[in-house]
């Protein structure tokens, strides 16, 4: 028998405050595996793993609507986005490589002139 869990143990375990699960349960994106005859919302392991996509693209600075379409694709077209951003993300990474390499030296000259003229 798989594991439910209450909002308030879902949240705990996962760092999520139970606002914010409320509101991707409201705006479609994170939906709980089922709802008590009462109303509560039950997750389970599965929306552990859904979670984690969403935060993982959350990361990516990517907006709620835009993860809710990349949750809509299928598991490979799901992987060949995660490659495309990855890869983004490496040229990113090179671009302020190149940015802090040239900024380096400069505030070094600009604080020794700084000085200088004090």
């Amino acid at each position: 028998m798989e594991k439910k869990y209450s909002i308030g143990e879902f949240a705990k375990l996962t760092g999520i405050t139970e606002r914010t699960l409320r509101h991707y349960d409201q705006i479609g994106l994170l939906k709980p595996s089922e709802y008590t005859e009462h109303g509560h919302r039950k997750y389970n392991n599965h929306s552990i793993a859904e979670l984690q996509k969403i935060l993982m693209l959350k990361f990516l600075d990517l907006s709620l609507e835009e993860i809710s379409e990349y949750l809509k694709q299928p598991e490979q077209d799901f992987s060949k986005i995660l490659d495309h951003q990855a890869r983004m993300l490496e040229e990113k990474r090179k671009q302020i490589e190149t940015v802090l390499q040239t900024i380096s030296p400069c505030s070094r000259h600009c604080f020794r002139a700084r000085i200088r003229r004090s």
